[in-house]
């Protein structure tokens, strides 16, 4: 990064006079580009897809804090009111439905009434005992009209209440359905809210349509995006925002003008009532306006004056939500851990960055933003990972080389700001996990930050960074391995599915004594149409095994389809 901030700050007239003709020459490339719509459209299927296979796979409350995001969900239309830490609570139907479905062992049973039961020991009852607790399951509705809490705090109201909000009309909409249904109808609204993330790879294509195709396939490879978005949760709309985001700042970097700048400050304000990471997006953007006015000595001024649009218009937007905590428990976050230990200062926390083991939580970023399943946090065997690492250091390759090269000034302006962007929100991020764990240590004492999966709120800042780093790589064979590493990921992920989450879910598979992979807990051969129908037990009635394949095969088809498209449009021309 250090040499992609030189090359954007000011230098000698000659070299300020190249990069615009550089500009010029490549203002309207979509003129001789080819047409980046059937593309997008096509991952755009795709993305919609994959995503209804694993909001159907996936069993209910198995992804992470579901059950909670769905009871934020009610309390708000049954309420009618913004919920408040320590007076909100789960609807008693839906802590009722933990006493009749088999639980990830790090969810709770809400009821008290009886003991949790593993997936595992559920497939183990008689036939009759699960009819019994799938009738009981079915008799429950969650209905959005009354708010019948249970003893259960409600602890995601931590959460702003954006996407929640957005999911309101959905739930009132489906309220005559059961709890089932709603659960299942709110998983593939998330799975909408998220695929509109790939809007922001058309900006990069009609610059550079080989990193835009490439863009749009990562998005569409990376397998814990998918875990992560089919599930009620936020990180959905987190994901299209930043996106969005992101897109909008390489807008801005092309033509600064206050509308452009408003549009940043709009979506950094809908950001700040999505999820507090978007805090991190400030000082991201406060860095990229600065170098944007270190580069253009001559206009220094505009990205000054626009910064204060685009922070007047986040503050407007977004602002009102983290007053109102403070207001209400003394902390702008609103992170549980600030409210439930409000003593613990500057001093704490700055001991607490001795305490925690920062290349363990490296480790466990890279292995839970790779693959790792829902709330059950089921690992692939430790060789599987370093197909991840090798795509990574594909990537670091190839942004090495773009950056060692001499001649970066005859790159895309828009690209180059494009790619200081990602940088800095990525950065940025990464520090705002590094304080969310060392908060948790000075509060909690254990390391138990976010897990690697929520950055993929930034999927498509980071796949934009892969993909340029992919093209940067010269030859037909450097770019054949991405082609490997993209076959090779596809096989991680049917890997993953049938050597893992088909057996775990279906009961015919425990985790692993060392954590990595699952063991068979019976001998003899799991009959794959027996499993697949386990992996449909509590969902949607019109959910079968016929329905799974032909949604499978229509991801292959797409898949296949893709990688056809990238490898024409880069193979080719590396070749030539």
């Amino acid at each position: 990064m250090m040499h992609e901030n030189a090359g954007l700050h000011g230098g000698p007239s000659t070299q300020q006079a190249a990069e615009q003709e550089d500009v010029k020459e490549n203002k309207s490339p979509g003129s001789d580009t080819p047409n980046i719509l059937p593309l997008l459209l096509i991952a755009w299927i795709l993305f919609l897809t994959k995503g209804f296979l694993y909001s159907s796979i996936t069993p209910l409350w198995e992804g992470v804090d579901e059950p909670f995001h769905f009871a934020y969900v009610h309390s708000l239309a049954a309420g009618g009111s913004l919920p408040v830490w320590g007076e909100t609570f789960v609807d008693a139907d839906i802590a009722q439905s933990t006493a009749y479905l088999p639980l990830p062992p790090l969810m709770p049973q809400l009821t008290g009434e009886s003991e949790k039961f593993s997936y595992l020991e559920y497939w183990r009852m008689q036939p009759e005992r699960r009819q019994e607790l799938r009738r009981a399951l079915d008799a429950l509705q969650a209905d959005a009209d009354a708010l019948n809490p249970s003893s259960a705090r409600l602890y995601q109201v931590q959460h702003p209440p954006l996407y929640y909000l957005l999911c309101v009309p959905v739930l009132e909409l489906l309220n005559p359905l059961n709890l089932v249904d709603k659960v299942y109808a709110l998983r593939l609204f998330s799975v909408f809210l998220a695929s509109l993330s790939l809007l922001a790879a058309a900006p990069v294509a009609k610059r550079n349509f080989s990193a835009g195709i490439t863009l749009a396939a990562l998005a569409a490879l990376w397998p814990v995006l998918y875990i992560d978005v089919a599930r009620v949760g936020n990180d959905s709309l987190g994901a299209a925002i930043f996106s969005l985001l992101f897109c909008a700042l390489v807008f801005y970097s092309e033509r600064k003008t206050p509308l452009r700048a408003a549009l940043i400050g709009a979506l950094l304000g809908l950001g700040l009532l999505t999820k507090a990471y978007f805090l991190t997006a400030i000082p991201a953007i406060a860095v990229s306006l600065a170098i944007l006015a270190a580069s253009e000595r001559d206009r220094w001024k505009r990205p000054l004056i626009d910064g204060c649009i685009i922070f007047a218009s986040a503050a407007a937007i977004g602002g009102w939500w983290y007053v109102r905590n403070y207001m209400l428990y003394g902390t702008f976050s609103g992170l549980q851990e600030s409210i439930y230990f409000p003593s613990v200062g500057l001093i704490e926390k700055m001991r607490a960055t001795l305490d925690v083991s920062w290349p363990l939580l490296i480790k466990h970023l890279f292995v839970t933003f790779s693959w790792v399943s829902g709330w059950s946090f089921l690992h692939l065997p430790k060789p599987a990972y370093l197909i991840f690492a090798a795509g990574f250091i594909l990537a670091a390759a190839g942004l090495v080389k773009y950056l060692l090269a001499g001649n970066r000034r005859k790159e895309d302006l828009c690209m180059r700001h494009a790619l200081v962007a990602a940088g800095l929100l990525f950065l940025f991020f990464s520090a705002g996990v590094a304080y969310h764990q060392v908060n948790v240590m000075a509060t909690v004492k254990v390391m138990g930050g976010p897990g690697g999966w929520y950055f993929y709120a930034l999927v498509i800042p980071i796949s934009f960074v892969a993909a340029f780093a992919v093209v940067k790589l010269q030859g037909a064979l450097a770019r054949w391995a991405f082609l490997l590493f993209s076959g090779a990921l596809f096989v991680v992920e049917l890997f993953g599915f049938f050597s893992m989450l088909l057996p775990y879910y279906a009961g015919f598979a425990v985790p692993a004594a060392d954590g990595w992979g699952v063991a068979p807990a019976n001998a003899g051969a799991i009959p794959l149409n027996e499993a697949l129908w386990r992996l449909l037990a509590n969902k949607p009635d019109f959910l079968s095994p016929s329905v799974l394949a032909v949604s499978a095969a229509t991801y292959i088809i797409l898949y296949l389809l893709l990688m056809l498209i990238w490898s024409r449009n880069t193979l080719v021309k590396a070749s030539s």
